[in-house]
């Protein structure tokens, strides 16, 4: 989609929001600097030398925290001349294996969690994301205010990463209500 297209589709977006009273993501789209700290510590998970597929890739700060990686960015809007246009919400998945899927301030925004999580663990081995459970914002009421598509916990995040073949390595609550979840593939457990 191209950058006017792009422009397009948000203007309409509002617009429909406006007449529907449903929010949606793209006319609550903005983007906070303090977010680079967490990205930060997300990217000291990755190692040197793993490609990388940024899902939701934004304004694609993770690749100033990167050294020498491959860096795919995905995003629903054309970013940059490099970004990969895939709209989660509409079944899209880039085709591309990526030694690890980053996952940040994203998932919280994909309707059919199950299949996109399925799709991470088919393409890559291991995932580093970012995910406001229940267990810090309770409220559906705000979580659906904030154009939230799914509400999990921490134990269902879990299991869907699980029913996928994907074990949680390490988890990190260093950022303040924004735990930071590590999976990876297991061959055999």
């Amino acid at each position: 989609m191209t950058t006017t297209m792009g422009a397009i589709k948000r203007g309409w977006d509002r617009i429909q929001s406006a007449i529907t009273g449903r929010r949606s993501w793209q006319t609550l789209e903005y983007f906070d600097e303090s977010w680079k700290r967490r990205i930060e510590e997300m990217a000291s998970y990755v190692d040197s030398g793993e490609s990388v597929i940024d899902l939701g890739c934004g304004k694609m700060w993770l690749r100033s925290f990167l050294k020498g990686n491959i860096y795919h960015g995905v995003d629903y809007t054309q970013r940059d001349p490099n970004t990969i246009v895939a709209d989660f919400n509409r079944y899209q998945y880039p085709d591309i294996e990526a030694d690890v899927a980053f996952i940040s301030g994203a998932l919280e925004y994909v309707e059919d969690y199950d299949w996109f999580i399925h799709q991470v663990s088919t393409h890559s081995r291991k995932c580093i994301v970012s995910y406001c459970t229940t267990e810090q914002f309770p409220a559906v009421r705000m979580r659906r205010q904030k154009a939230w598509k799914n509400h999990l916990s921490r134990s269902a995040l879990l299991e869907v990463f699980e029913k996928n073949e994907m074990r949680l390595d390490r988890e990190s609550t260093a950022i303040a209500q924004n735990p930071i979840f590590i999976f990876s593939k297991r061959e055999s457990w």
